[in-house]
């Protein structure tokens, strides 16, 4: 008898905490735009790309980002403008999958579409033709989001 009351009241707390985990840490969507200040130096190529990055999403699960700027690759400077539309879906607290990217490369953009420093940043230059979706984990401080894999982060922007 007394082992069944414990079981039920595990049980009971287990799902008491699952409700409390679902309603107030889990967020089902995200909504926020953010932009800031983009630097990358590539240590094997010695590419660099610099300029700024904004970054936004939408509780109707819908993104958007845009990356304007230099690139200096084999010391020649390129412009670099593009904007892409994607949506995604957040699989786990802090850990979001950007799917189904729509690319638009701008006129003034003289970047081959091979070029990516980044995985993460696979959506915005389609290093990968066959691309299906792009696993990334966002972490808020204060204002502040920062976009990366695990704990390497690779960009940060301010809302």
């Amino acid at each position: 008898m007394n082992k069944k009351i414990v079981t039920l009241l595990l049980l009971a707390f287990i799902l008491m905490f699952e409700g409390i985990y679902v309603f107030f840490i889990y967020e089902p969507s995200y909504n926020f735009v953010c932009d800031g200040e983009f630097s990358y130096n590539d240590s094997e190529s010695k590419d660099l790309l610099d300029g700024n990055i904004s970054f936004s999403l939408n509780d109707k699960m819908q993104g958007h980002a845009e990356i304007t700027g230099y690139l200096t690759k084999n010391g020649v400077s390129q412009d670099v403008i593009r904007s892409v539309d994607f949506k995604y879906h957040v699989v786990a607290p802090k850990r979001i999958v950007i799917y189904d990217a729509q690319l638009i490369t701008y006129f003034h953009d003289s970047v081959d579409e091979s070029f990516s420093p980044e995985p993460i940043l696979d959506f915005l230059f389609f290093r990968n033709k066959d691309l299906k979706e792009i696993n990334i984990s966002v972490h808020k401080i204060k204002n502040t989001y920062l976009f990366g894999r695990a704990n390497n982060f690779v960009f940060a922007c301010t809302s």
